[in-house]
């Protein structure tokens, strides 16, 4: 069973291929010459404030004291000035600086839909299909 660091390594190791061979064809229904969407979306510790830190909130520190990642310097454990005050990037993703630099990666953190929704296995199934609506639900209801 893979863990959750040995797939960051290798999720990082094939991003940096994508710069260096082109971006492989992984999505359905696409025309020549179209931008590919490929979203990653990880459930668990490695949430959006660890990968690229809000080094520009002091709250980031103050809540985070123990995992917090230091500001830009020239320290090789601290976040990668990403051009931004108030986010870096976490140093142990500096293999996607290359796609950062080309343009070619965007983040979103704190990402939601609305309306919001209370049930969690709902929001779960929408964020991984992208699928807003309840038909699967009913179909599973008939059967």
């Amino acid at each position: 069973m893979q863990n959750r660091r040995d797939f960051l390594k290798s999720l990082t190791a094939a991003a940096s291929m994508v710069g260096m061979a082109g971006a492989p064809k992984f999505s359905f229904a696409q025309e020549a010459g179209q931008k590919t969407f490929i979203k990653v979306f990880m459930r668990g510790g490695a949430d959006g404030l660890h990968l690229f830190p809000l080094v520009g909130d002091p709250f980031y520190y103050q809540y985070r004291p123990d995992i917090a990642i230091p500001p830009p310097s020239n320290d090789i454990n601290s976040a990668i000035d990403l051009g931004d005050p108030m986010r870096g990037m976490n140093p142990n993703l500096e293999m996607l600086m290359e796609i950062w630099d080309a343009g070619n990666m965007m983040v979103a953190p704190a990402t939601s839909f609305d309306p919001n929704n209370r049930s969690h296995f709902d929001c779960q199934r929408w964020i991984g299909t992208g699928a807003r609506n309840s038909r699967v639900r009913e179909r599973r209801a008939l059967l």
